[in-house]
């Protein structure tokens, strides 16, 4: 009776080790296999660099006037010769249609000084005028002449102020932060840009590669070597 009491109560610390060593045994994990193969494969140098644009251009106002309208918004991809921002071209236009009133008027008053000094010419060598008449005529029409031609500059001057009214993106590429908005009074060749464009398509990548490499760089650096991006940084 004594004996079959041990036996069984050795018989149960063994049982219950063997169910606790069942239960926290590993699970089987998954095993892929492959047949080797002999095939080039790439060297790669990891390396940290730093992305800058090709071009960058501060966009600036060359006239003085109230912005009227922004043709964009911050962040935008734009083209060359895209209009960026208009300036209130009323003051311009005004200033040209008087420029070419003056032309017009300078122009027809030297036509008319010059018709008048081929007629004194002509008659100062037939001793109906003297030659100082004729000399005075000859100045008046020259005279005139002179102010079509600064009437034509002006007129120029005026056309390119109308023109420069109308501001656009000198280059291709994304936009920056909107410096002016509308509504506000912008000086001509101020110290501030409007906007700054940056050329990203294509972008530079400026990055330093460690000097035990130089070598490798060197033998292959008649081939094309590629500069592959990380997700984050592109």
């Amino acid at each position: 009776m004594k004996l079959t009491t041990v036996v069984a109560a050795l018989a149960l610390p063994l049982a219950l080790g063997c169910s606790r060593k069942g239960a926290g045994a590993p699970s089987r994990a998954p095993v892929t296999v492959a047949r080797a193969e002999q095939r080039p494969v790439p060297y790669e140098i990891g390396a940290t660099g730093t992305a800058e644009p090709r071009r960058t251009a501060s966009v600036q106002s060359q006239v003085s006037g109230i912005l009227t309208h922004v043709a964009f918004r911050e962040g935008d991809e734009v083209a060359p010769g895209q209009l960026l921002f208009q300036v209130d071209p009323r003051p311009f236009q005004a200033t040209l249609e008087q420029a070419k009133a003056m032309l017009a008027r300078d122009h027809a008053q030297a036509q008319s000084a010059v018709a008048d000094a081929e007629r004194y010419a002509e008659l100062v060598k037939q001793d109906y005028v003297t030659k100082s008449d004729y000399d005075a005529k000859r100045a008046a029409a020259e005279a005139l002449q002179a102010a079509v031609r600064a009437d034509s500059a002006a007129v120029a001057s005026a056309q390119l102020n109308l023109e420069w009214a109308a501001i656009r993106a000198p280059i291709a590429g994304r936009t920056g932060r909107l410096l002016v908005r509308e509504g506000n009074l912008v000086r001509a060749n101020a110290a501030d840009p409007l906007v700054v464009i940056n050329q990203i398509r294509p972008i530079l990548v400026r990055f330093a590669v460690p000097q035990k490499h130089l070598g490798d760089i060197q033998r292959y650096r008649q081939h094309q070597l590629p500069a592959p991006c990380s997700a984050k940084a592109c």
